[in-house]
């Protein structure tokens, strides 16, 4: 078929666009409408690559039988609007059936089967505009005309946000608020805050609720709304069902403050039926800071469930008021947060069984630290405080009256659960003492068989290593293991459901026991108050505490290692697993830009780990350590390394420990080197490395040299902590894009710090590329703006980026804050290493983002990248996935104007002195800028992947677009 419609389009196109019409009709007959939408729409693309004037009668009636059955596409309706606007006699008329057309598309199909195309196209304001304009009628009138036909026929839509929008601008809207403005409103009242807001739809509905009237009626200001109406509307509002995981919309809270005085003169409640249905699948988070947005105005809002229908934490939102100051001093609610706060303090509710998340402390064994990192949400309140020190009281009390060994266990979970508020809060040196008082053994020898003895079970736990333990699933591992060697007259049998119920208790019991003497030490440390003036104590698996132990080892007297893998520097640690210096090494200026970026949810916690990175001696380094490589060969299996991860060994000047690194997926497919620390005093390191007593020699070593001081990221921690997050500055990266050439999407992924850069030193892998969707909306960007921006960037190399990162960075880290970003040393760099941008004409850039559009439709094939830094895309992006090459507006935007001054008529100029190509020409002849390769005189750099080379800077008589623009 396609091969005939070929050859009629070339030889009877008539013919062609008849036969087009009568596929479309008999698909739409069969009722196939997709089917029928696309030959329909081909044929009257057939009518236009053959110059054929249609009939716009026989036209008009074609498309409206085709808008009211649903089939006719929005691209067919936006090409028939264009011919009418160029037409010579378009009237008044053929608007008015262009919009009898739209007014039927927009309803749906009349037999109510399943429609293909309907609804409101997003550019329909500019075709209303375009055409009034044509037929020499006023815009605003045609426009609002349009707008009270689809308020007659189905109100307005939050989902067509780009045409309400458009709307919105110029006199249009007013316009429709003075022909009917009880229609208008009712339909804007009728709106609800649903989905997420990642188009515009807050903005859009603030902006009709203010510029309609409906906001001050809501206020009291304008008459029409019955006693009552606004706080049921508030009512809606608030329980719409927003996504899973979200509240209300941030436009809410500011809407419920202006209305709130109003509220509370009618004496009106506002009801939050988020308590009622708390199933883990349909359940809402509670917003109590909207509540006391409310309360504060004296507005009545509904009495709380009991208990805060035990509720998680996670699901009460307290962001944007913190202190809740009239929420708790509402004697209700005041009641059922001290209860709710009792209840996640016990962790008794439901006995692990709450279906919204307030379980059992029995979740957490008495060594473990996954507890609070501080005094967060509820707590941070004068009510919270006050909980906390009354329940301490209250466990306190529990421990002088004495507890058996599973309340023991019990009392240690719960102090595991509240974690960080022991320290921020309760510290207390009398409780200290009475923790430190507790027998462990003693409360453990009355549940074990009469015939172990108590200095038996002492030496027992003593080789117990602290785990993870619950009755139902016993003791595994080298625990389990050590247990049955040590007691072997209660294993029965050789496997693990041989041993037996009995064996499988008394197991169980011995590792809590060893649990709850590492949580009983950590809980004395955290009551213990700090002596004024000593220096904090460290954790004993702190990067710094590690990296001192590596010192001491090679400064004392333990003799070399022989190269037998079973021995090593003293007995295995599993702390030294956690040593991350290859990470932090190579790319602590990244992660400090992607933390002042906004990219990580817990910027303090991001910021912590590089102010602890920047505490160890290898962070500022003086030539004593460096990193050594091995190539791992395929043939030896990693496992006979494993062992290494856990003992440092130490030669005859230095002492060495094999790094357990964390990788990113792509490194798995990769030979991965094997990484050595190594230390030695003075720098006297071994030529042959570490572990030439194993028979290893090194494939590269590199002595570690910091890419900046580490006084600077402990200044940054600090000020992270003092300040807050760093604020988002959209106005520097529109600063950066304008004085580089690139687009506002793709500075801002600079900016950021979102692509993928090499580590310092060449060391490890690359940073991988970060997607950057938290934040987003803060840097005024659209997502497929920042989707497309990544594609654009294929120029910069991991490389350069990392490069580009460190510019970034100011050196005083203060001025992330202050001023932001250092634009001016990155612009510097950026124009040393890729020349001039081209000017951009920037009055032109709205019309070039109205009417240059980014490709769609059948999308090309990725193209093969032979290497990783080579290729930038975002996580779990497959490599041959489809893709458009990216638009960058501005880069086209200036080699358009480039191209224009190269061939614009100039008055006659002297040439340029030993010039060959700039010679003197004639009055009229075009002596624009010439492309820069005719007059460069001197060699231009090569551009990165290309054999192209271009000069980094415009010669004097000749212009050159930048490198970064190609």
């Amino acid at each position: 078929m396609d091969d005939v419609l070929a050859g009629l389009e070339s030889t009877a196109p008539a013919l062609a666009v008849t036969l087009l019409d009568e596929m479309a009709d008999f698909a739409l007959g069969t009722g196939d409408l997709a089917e029928a939408a696309a030959w329909f729409g081909r044929a009257r693309k057939a009518e236009r690559n053959a110059g054929r004037t249609p009939d716009h009668t026989w036209l008009y009636t074609r498309c409206l039988r085709y808008a009211r059955a649903g089939a006719l596409s929005a691209t067919v309706l936006r090409a028939w609007a264009s011919e009418l606007a160029t037409w010579d006699g378009v009237a008044a008329r053929d608007l008015d059936r262009f919009r009898t057309v739209v007014l039927a598309r927009s309803q749906g199909p009349e037999d109510g089967r399943g429609d293909v195309h309907s609804g409101i196209h997003p550019q329909l304001a500019t075709d209303i505009r375009k055409l009034a304009k044509a037929a020499g009628l006023d815009a605003d009138e045609e426009l609002a005309t349009m707008m009270e036909g689809l308020l007659a026929q189905g109100g307005i839509s939050l989902s067509d946000t780009r045409f309400w929008a458009q709307c919105c601008k110029g006199r249009a809207l007013d316009l429709l608020v003075e022909r009917c403005p009880g229609t208008v409103r009712t339909a804007v009242l009728a709106l609800r805050p649903r989905g997420y807001d990642s188009g515009g739809e807050a903005e859009l509905w603030q902006t009709l609720l203010t510029r309609t009237g409906t906001l001050a009626q809501l206020r009291g200001e304008l008459p029409g709304l019955p006693h009552g109406a606004a706080a049921a509307w508030l009512t809606d509002c608030v329980n719409a069902p927003p996504p899973r995981n979200q509240g209300p919309w941030p436009v809410l809270y500011e809407l419920a403050g202006q209305i709130a005085p109003h509220l509370a003169a009618e004496g009106a409640p506002v009801e939050f039926r988020q308590w009622e249905d708390r199933h883990w699948k349909s359940k809402q988070r509670v917003p109590l800071d909207l509540i006391d947005v409310l309360l504060e105005h004296g507005v009545e809002v509904d009495d709380p469930p009991e208990r805060l229908a035990d509720t998680a934490p996670y699901d009460l939102l307290v962001s944007r008021r913190p202190e809740l100051h009239h929420l708790l001093a509402h004697e209700g609610f005041r009641r059922e947060v001290r209860a709710w706060m009792r209840a996640d303090l016990d962790m008794t509710v439901g006995d692990g069984t709450a279906a919204d998340g307030m379980s059992s402390n029995r979740w957490y064994n008495p060594h473990e630290t996954k507890g609070w990192s501080g005094v967060h949400h509820l707590y941070a309140t004068w009510v919270g405080h006050e909980e906390l020190h009354a329940w301490c009281a209250r466990e306190r009390e529990r421990l002088r009256s004495g507890l058996g060994f599973d309340g023991l266990v019990l009392l240690l979970g719960r102090f595991v659960h509240v974690g960080g508020a022991v320290d921020a809060l309760l510290k207390d040196a009398e409780a200290a003492r009475e923790v430190a008082a507790v027998d462990v053994v003693g409360l453990l020898m009355p549940e074990l068989p009469v015939r172990l003895d108590r200095e038996r079970v002492e030496q027992t736990i003593a080789k117990v290593e602290p785990s993870y333990v619950s009755r139902r699933d016993g003791v595994t591992g080298k625990n389990y293991t050590l247990l049955r060697a040590e007691l072997p007259e209660f294993a029965h049998g050789t496997t693990w459901p041989e041993a037996g119920e009995t064996f499988h208790r008394l197991a169980y019991l011995l590792v809590m026991a060893a649990n709850c003497l590492d949580g009983q030490a950590r809980l004395v440390r955290r009551f213990t108050p700090a002596t004024p003036g000593a220096p904090a104590q460290e954790p004993p698996a702190s990067w710094r505490t590690l990296a001192l132990r590596l010192t001491e080892l090679a400064t004392g007297d333990t003799p070399p290692w022989d190269g037998d893998p079973e021995q090593g520097g003293g007995e295995p640690d599993d702390a030294w697993r956690g040593l991350r210096i290859v990470h932090f090494h190579g790319h602590a200026e990244a992660e400090a830009l992607r933390i002042a970026g906004g990219l990580l949810g817990n910027p303090g916690k991001g910021a912590a780990e590089l102010a602890e990175y920047a505490a160890c001696p290898y962070a500022t380094p003086v030539g004593e350590w460096r990193i050594v490589e091995y190539d791992a060969s395929s043939t030896t299996p990693r496992s006979r390394w494993a062992r290494w991860y856990t003992r440092p060994i130490r030669t005859a000047t230095s002492a060495a420990l094999l790094l357990s690194e964390r990788t990113p997926g792509a490194a798995y497919r990769q030979d991965v080197p094997l990484r050595v620390l190594e230390y030695a005093p003075g720098g006297a390191f071994p030529d042959e490395g570490p572990l030439a007593a194993a028979g290893l020699r090194p494939a590269r070593t590199q002595v570690l040299a910091a890419a900046r001081p580490g006084s600077w990221y402990t200044r940054f921690a600090a000020l992270i902590d003092r300040h807050g997050p760093v604020p988002a500055r959209p106005e520097r990266a529109a600063d950066l894009a304008a004085r580089t050439g690139l687009s506002v999407a793709e500075a801002t992924l600079v900016l950021r710090g979102c692509l993928p850069c090499a580590p310092h030193q060449d060391l490890g892998h690359n940073l991988p590329g970060h997607a950057g969707r938290y934040g987003r909306d803060q840097w005024k960007v659209r997502d497929k703006e920042i989707e497309r921006a990544g594609d654009g960037l294929h120029f910069l190399t991991p490389a350069h980026l990392r490069t580009l990162y460190g510019k970034l960075l100011p050196d005083d880290p203060e001025r992330l804050w202050t001023e932001g970003q250092d634009v001016d040393r990155a612009v510097e760099w950026w124009r040393a290493e890729f020349g001039e941008p081209l000017p951009v004409p920037h009055e032109l850039t709205p019309l070039a983002a109205r009417e240059i559009a980014a490709p769609e439709g059948e999308h090309a094939r990725r193209k093969e990248h032979t290497g990783e830094e080579n290729s930038f895309r975002w996580p779990r992006q497959k490599k041959r996935s489809s893709w458009w090459p990216a638009l960058r507006r501005p880069a086209l935007l200036g080699r358009l104007a480039w191209a224009t001054a190269a061939w614009a008529p100039t008055p006659r100029r002297p040439p340029t002195p030993g010039c060959s190509v700039c010679p003197a020409s004639p009055r009229g002849r075009r002596t624009g800028p010439r492309p820069a390769p005719l007059c460069a005189r001197r060699p231009g750099r090569r551009w990165p992947g290309s054999a192209r080379s271009w000069p980094p800077v415009p010669d004097r008589c000749g212009s050159s677009p930048s490198r970064a623009t190609t």
